[in-house]
C-alpha cells in the first residue's frame, strides 16, 4: 500500500512534466508566432491607413507629385522595415518602395483588396509579387467618399518570427525551474510527511496486533 502511494506521487510528477513540455512543443510555439504576426500585422495595418489618409491622398489631390509619392514611401520603407507600395483600384503598382518609378508599371494579377476576409491581413506571396512569405496589409485610398487606389505594406514573416526560437528557449527554461520547484515539493512530502507516515501507520498496525514494544521516532 505504501510503496503504491509512492509511485503514484512519482508517476504523477513524471506525468505532469511530460504534459508540461507537451504543451509547449506543440500548442506554445505555434501560439507566440500567431500573436507577433497578428500584433505586427495590427502596427502594419495602422500605418498603412496614416500613408494612405496623407501622402497618398495628397497624391490624388494633386497636392504632390507622383515622384514626390515614391519618395516619401522609400524614406518611411527602411523606418517601418517593410515594402510599401501604391497600388491603384485595378492593381497597377502606382510607386513602390522597392523599385524605381517606370513609364510601364506592374500589373498585380488577380489583385483583389479584399482578400484577407475578416482580417486586417494576409499571409503569403501577395499574388505573386513576393517570392518569400509576406505578411501584407491593404488600407484604402479615399477621396472624396470615393476609392483612388489603396496603400500596402508588406513584411517578411520570417524577420517577424525570428525571435521566436530565443522566446520558447525561455518558456523551456522557466518550465525546467518550476519542475525543479515541484520536484523539491515532491521530496518534502517523501521526506518529511510520507516516511513519517508511514512509519506511525507501521507502529499503529504493531498496537493493532498486540505489540506494543516497537515505539515510534515520530511520536514526539
Amino acid at each position: 500500500m505504501k510503496r503504491k502511494v509512492l509511485f503514484k506521487l512519482i508517476l504523477s510528477y513524471i506525468l505532469f512534466g511530460i504534459l508540461a513540455f507537451a504543451v509547449v512543443f506543440f500548442y506554445s510555439g505555434s501560439a507566440l508566432k500567431n500573436y507577433l504576426i497578428k500584433h505586427e500585422a495590427a502596427t502594419l495595418y495602422a500605418e498603412a491607413v496614416e500613408i494612405a489618409d496623407s501622402y497618398a491622398t495628397d497624391y490624388y489631390e494633386d497636392d504632390i507629385s507622383l515622384t514626390g509619392l515614391h519618395r516619401q514611401l522609400v524614406i518611411l520603407s527602411p523606418y517601418l522595415d517593410s515594402t510599401i507600395m501604391a497600388v491603384s483600384s485595378t492593381g497597377e503598382i502606382i510607386a513602390s518602395s522597392a523599385a524605381e518609378l517606370s513609364n510601364t508599371p506592374d500589373v498585380i494579377e488577380d489583385f483583389d483588396p479584399v482578400g484577407a476576409g475578416s482580417d486586417i491581413y494576409q499571409l503569403g506571396s501577395f499574388y505573386g509579387t513576393f517570392s518569400e512569405n509576406m505578411i501584407s496589409v491593404i488600407a484604402p485610398i479615399t477621396v472624396s467618399y470615393k476609392v483612388r487606389g489603396y496603400i500596402t505594406l508588406h513584411k517578411t514573416v520570417s524577420s517577424v518570427t525570428s525571435d521566436t526560437d530565443r522566446q520558447i528557449n525561455i518558456i523551456y527554461f522557466t518550465l525546467a525551474l518550476i519542475l525543479i520547484c515541484a520536484l523539491l515539493i515532491l521530496l518534502f512530502i517523501i521526506f518529511f510527511m510520507y516516511r513519517p507516515l508511514s512509519s506511525i501507520m507501521k507502529v499503529a498496525q504493531n498496537y493493532a496486533s498486540g505489540n506494543f514494544d516497537e515505539p515510534s521516532k515520530y511520536t514526539g
